[in-house]
């Protein structure tokens, strides 16, 4: 693996897990979501979800899935031990594989900025769901509150790998 590669890889991993922090305070903080209510390891499905998926589209590496794979793995495993999570990494990247799909396709709506629903809340729902095993109809969110946290992270995103990795070959 050359100089480069392992730069791109430690990239991935620092955006990702830097992402999973601001996730966190977002729960804690804006929706004020007790502690013990999030499952951490699903924020890292998301954070790691939204690497993935931009990564794939924007980044210039010929042999993108091998690096994602570095970088998954190394960032499921480090988020099983922090979470405390009683999952094997098998099972871990399963089930981040399921969430990878589900978000990849809520994404995809919201990029397309489709008029039918409200594709920033839907995919905001689905991951409330996932994080809190509760109910999001039994939650009012703002599509403004909301809607500027999940797309600015969304955006930092973007603009992270097309400035930051794109360029690396």
């Amino acid at each position: 693996m050359t100089t480069e590669q392992k730069l791109t890889i430690r990239k991935l991993i620092n955006q990702t897990i830097g992402g999973q922090s601001t996730l966190l305070k977002f729960y804690e903080d804006v929706l004020e979501e007790d502690p013990e209510d999030i499952r951490f390891i699903e924020l890292t499905y998301f954070a790691m979800s939204v690497t993935t998926i931009f990564y794939l589209q924007f980044g210039n590496h010929t042999n993108k899935d091998q690096l994602l794979r570095e970088v998954q793995t190394t960032v499921i495993s480090n988020s099983i031990v922090a979470a405390d999570e009683s999952i094997s990494l098998s099972e871990a990247t399963e089930q981040f594989k399921q969430r990878l799909s589900e978000y990849s396709s809520l994404i995809a709506d919201l990029l397309r900025d489709q008029t039918d629903g409200t594709p920033i809340i839907d995919l905001f729902s689905r991951f409330y769901e996932h994080v809190t095993s509760k109910d999001a109809d039994s939650r009012v969110f703002g599509t403004s509150k909301v809607g500027k946290v999940v797309s600015r992270y969304i955006i930092d995103n973007i603009n992270y790998i097309k400035e930051e990795i794109r360029i690396i070959q």
